[in-house]
């Protein structure tokens, strides 16, 4: 019965640091493209055009970073 237990604690602790490197992989992903995007927008600041897109491209990263919080938050 013992050893019952101890095996689902140690397949649901493998399964939430499987999460977590995938949340952690996924956050690095993140500051990748805002740190690209705020490039993007320094040199686009005098191009009114081009900045639609690149608020397009903040507005998908800021959804993204949402739904990544709201996952971490459900697996406190």
């Amino acid at each position: 019965m013992m050893n019952r237990l101890i095996q689902l604690l140690e397949k649901k602790v493998s399964q939430l640091l499987r999460e977590y490197e995938t949340i952690k992989e996924e956050n690095t992903e993140l500051k990748k493209q805002v740190e690209l995007l705020q490039m993007e927008l320094e040199g686009a600041l005098g191009k009114p055009s081009h900045l639609k897109e690149v608020e397009s491209r903040i507005g998908k990263i800021i959804n993204s970073i949402d739904t990544l919080v709201e996952r971490e938050n459900g697996n406190l």
